[in-house]
């Protein structure tokens, strides 16, 4: 499972320099991680897209769920669109201002934690 956000600003979508720092060093585009495990996974290439409820709407950002097919191992994108280098969830109360001018825009459609338990939940057996 992958959560990226399309317009963070640190870690960009479309792959390059972390934060505008070359000491940082560079990241794939989001697309190429998702080919990368694609891949290691044994996924074909087809996809399922669904856009998820725009719960609350004054956050500027929804959520596409992309899910890869026929996958030897769960193979899955939440597409933050609108969102930042921020971790979809509730909102910070105090000095949300000034961190959503650093790290960009929060989604508040979904709760990341349970939507990454949901994904390992279905895709892990305990035993």
């Amino acid at each position: 499972m992958v959560i990226n956000g399309r317009n963070d600003g640190l870690v960009p979508w479309d792959g390059g320099v972390v934060a505008d720092n070359e000491e940082r060093g560079s990241v794939l585009s989001t697309e190429e991680t998702m080919e990368f495990w694609r891949r290691v996974n044994g996924c074909s290439d087809q996809t399922g897209r669904q856009d998820l409820a725009n719960l609350e709407q004054d956050d500027e950002s929804t959520i596409t769920r992309v899910s890869w097919q026929a996958c030897n191992a769960a193979t899955e994108l939440l597409q933050v669109n609108g969102g930042g280098h921020r971790v979809p969830g509730d909102d910070i109360p105090f000095g949300s201002r000034l961190i959503d001018a650093l790290l960009g825009n929060q989604n508040e459609d979904v709760q990341a934690a349970e939507e990454i338990w949901k994904f390992f939940s279905r895709s892990t057996e305990i035993h």
